[in-house]
């Protein structure tokens, strides 16, 4: 894991950034002791991709969602009662859910929230996009593509970048709740 100083740059250490997990996609071979760099870490070397504790909140709640889909509609106390979160955050995920036409919400003393879409129908990628923006280790894929084209001197480093990136948008773009469900 790797840290961000700000005077000084990247860290490795096995802490978390605040509220945002990292993911490591690359192979152990690039994070191997003898290749990682002495002192602090360019920020080109940061290649994981940030998932925020929105977005990692937004995929825990409507797992359980899916889970109850078609035929229930849960109420915000029980996803956050199910996955431990705290309400008021939810609450707040559920409508930026609702906006972005995952979830339906019903209102009443039988109300609460529902899948709009089968399970089978919601992307991982595109719940990440809509709550955290683009799937880039650092850039977006243009900005990376860019760079390839025009950088010689760096090109297999953003070529290396641009591929972490394809490969995690198709891993999250083919995994659908339905799959976490399962």
């Amino acid at each position: 894991m790797l840290s961000i100083n700000a005077t000084e740059g990247l860290n490795p250490t096995s802490l978390f950034i605040k509220s945002t997990y990292l993911v490591d996609f690359l192979p152990d071979r690039l994070f191997s002791p003898e290749l990682e760099p002495k002192g602090p870490i360019p920020s080109w070397y940061l290649t994981a991709m940030r998932i925020s504790q929105k977005g990692l909140y937004a995929l825990q709640a409507l797992t359980v969602l899916a889970e109850h889909y078609p035929d229930d509609v849960v109420k915000i106390r029980d996803i956050a009662s199910a996955e431990s979160l705290p309400e008021k955050f939810l609450e707040a995920i559920l409508r930026d859910l609702k906006r972005a036409r995952f979830v339906n919400s019903i209102r009443g003393a039988g109300g609460g929230y529902l899948l709009k879409r089968p399970p089978e129908q919601i992307f991982l990628g595109e719940v990440i996009r809509s709550v955290d923006g683009p799937l880039a280790p650092f850039e977006d894929a243009e900005s990376l593509r860019y760079r390839v084209k025009t950088d010689q001197r760096h090109r297999a480093l953003f070529r290396v970048l641009l591929d972490v990136r394809d490969a995690t948008a198709r891993i999250l773009d083919r995994t659908s709740l339905a799959d976490l469900c399962r």
